[in-house]
């Protein structure tokens, strides 16, 4: 997939919606874990996944770009499971939360 493919991906639609999903279903995840030994990490995980919740329009289009930096996501396009969706939202939560 070249980055012109991967960039009118990330402008289709029906793979955004996909990833809007995601996305707010990783925010309910990480707004309900518990504390970990870094109050810090836990504070910007956790604002993050509360703006998602309250704008999820908002940041539909950043975590549809980022979910597209992983390869197996990208080569697949609209074919790409749920899940793999799912564990690339896991992945580049903390890099958006600025952590």
């Amino acid at each position: 997939m070249t980055f012109l493919d991967t960039a009118a991906l990330a402008e289709h639609r029906s793979f955004r919606d996909r990833v809007a999903v995601a996305m707010t279903k990783t925010a309910v995840n990480v707004a309900a874990e518990g504390p970990s030994d870094d109050a810090r990490k836990d504070s910007l995980r956790s604002a993050l996944a509360t703006n998602v919740l309250n704008d999820p329009l908002g940041y539909t289009e950043r975590f549809t770009w980022a979910v597209l930096t992983n390869a197996q996501v990208a080569a697949n396009g609209l074919n790409a499971p749920d899940g793999d969706l799912e564990y690339t939202l896991s992945t580049v939560w903390d890099a958006i939360a600025g952590v």
